[in-house]
């Protein structure tokens, strides 16, 4: 069984090569892209789950943080290991379309360290 520090936990990962053994098998991440570029993956010990809070508060974050920044949540599902799952997504109001396509390409590189077999994405909009 792996055990894990609180620091482990919640590691940060800044750059795909030199974190890919993290990557590889954590299950859980926020994908942060600030100005078109990767800021960070912050690898997370549960899954993200959404609910009717994070929702209104995914849509007063989008209204009133300036700036260019998105935020995507990922899950690896333990009954599913070969998946990876977008979860959620939360974008400021200058979130641009780099910021976008960047963190939907830094995604796809997590899907190919990690050998999934597809991306899936369960989309709602409220």
């Amino acid at each position: 069984m792996l055990c894990l520090s609180m620091a482990q936990m919640f590691e940060t990962v800044s750059d795909l090569q030199t974190g890919a053994e993290a990557l590889r098998w954590r299950r859980y991440g926020v994908i942060e892209v600030r100005h078109g570029e990767l800021a960070a993956i912050h690898l997370r010990p549960w899954p993200k789950l959404v609910s009717i809070f994070s929702v209104l508060w995914g849509q007063w974050y989008h209204k009133h943080m300036p700036g260019d920044c998105l935020r995507l949540y990922y899950n690896q599902p333990i009954r599913y290991p070969n998946f990876l799952a977008v979860k959620f997504a939360v974008s400021a109001r200058g979130t641009s379309w780099a910021s976008a396509r960047q963190a939907l390409e830094v995604l796809d590189e997590i899907a190919r360290i990690k050998g999934s077999d597809a991306l899936l994405c369960d989309a709602a909009n409220f």
